[in-house]
């Protein structure tokens, strides 16, 4: 079932680029944003959003790519591997 609300998801999609700037590490909300612009005929702005989301993508995946990956442990599994 979809709404159709594009209108309503442009000013959701908005907020939470405006205050959720910090964590919208790659780019979704923009990429989102974009998809209602497209449906309500801003092809222009809905380019701009793409480019905008591509461009967080690329710059925080290469990064997440270039920290080292540390596996995740805790005491239970510490214990569980030394026998204790």
């Amino acid at each position: 079932m979809e709404l159709q609300d594009y209108q309503g998801a442009l000013k959701d999609f908005s907020l939470a680029i405006e205050y959720d700037e910090g964590n919208n590490t790659f780019g979704d909300s923009y990429l989102l944003r974009s998809r209602a612009k497209e449906k309500l005929g801003d092809t222009s702005g809905a380019d701009q959003d793409k480019a905008l989301s591509e461009k967080r993508f690329e710059q925080n995946s290469a990064a997440s790519r270039s920290q080292p990956i540390r596996p995740q442990t805790n005491r239970a599994s510490e214990a569980a591997v030394s026998g204790r």
